[in-house]
């Protein structure tokens, strides 16, 4: 047998090792960032049950991936998301460089987490028209818009308080911004969310000019009370 016949048998065996290896040990668990209960199939196409990113639940993951995009060093996966907190279809695009893309015509999540200590579980918040891109570790291009009834639906857990929300989405330095905004009973609150590249980013909840009652039930719920009423904590927006 001939030294190229042992290489091409050689690369065909790696090749197909890849092509049907299972998912898992591409995607493997982390604590604070993807986690599952399940996962079947391989890295072309799989489906997660259970399936968490960070705190986030996002019930069942249906992941598909394309060959021809990952013989150009890119990885170009379609993730469908349904029976979680997020739900909605979107396309992830990353290569080894370290770029970073992400898009979703419709995406929706219900309720939030509205401080240290608890969750709002009704109404809903939905980005449109999503497209954030990173390219050399900075933001390169972030579009798309969001808008939320989490508070107005549940205006009598907060002493009456539910601004309906709306923001956009923009570059911010590195990071890509959503700023989420709306006033309700001569109360204002800011939402900001920020990005990163490394998929990683963090979230600042201020509200101003809240009335006495209000501020309790927000402080009730882990809201900061010493100067400004106010929340915050870290996020997972990509799994790699």
């Amino acid at each position: 047998m001939r030294l190229w016949h042992i290489l091409l048998f050689v690369l065909v065996l790696g090749v197909t090792a890849v092509a049907f290896a299972p998912m898992r040990v591409f995607l493997p668990q982390k604590p604070d960032g993807l986690s599952y209960g399940s996962v079947d199939g391989t890295i072309w196409q799989a489906k997660f049950d259970d399936a968490r990113l960070g705190n986030l639940a996002l019930g069942a993951a249906d992941w598909r991936m394309s060959l021809r995009e990952l013989l150009q060093n890119r990885l170009v996966a379609d993730v469908s998301l349904s029976g979680g907190t997020l739900e909605g279809d979107l396309r992830v695009l990353a290569n080894r460089r370290g770029d970073r893309r992400l898009g979703a015509a419709v995406l929706e999540m219900k309720g939030a987490p509205i401080g240290p200590l608890a969750a709002l579980p009704g109404g809903k918040t939905v980005l449109r028209d999503v497209d954030v891109m990173f390219i050399d570790g900075r933001c390169q291009g972030a579009t798309g818009t969001a808008v939320s009834d989490v508070l107005a639906v549940n205006r009598t857990l907060l002493a009456g308080f539910g601004p309906a929300l709306s923001g956009v989405l923009r570059c911010d330095g590195d990071a890509a911004e959503l700023k989420l905004e709306g006033q309700d009973s001569g109360a204002r609150l800011s939402v900001r969310l920020l990005f990163r590249p490394d998929g990683a980013g963090e979230w600042r909840a201020v509200v101003e000019g809240a009335r006495p009652e209000v501020a309790a039930a927000l402080g009730a719920m882990g809201f900061n009370m010493t100067g400004e009423v106010s929340a915050g904590g870290e996020l997972r927006w990509l799994a790699f």
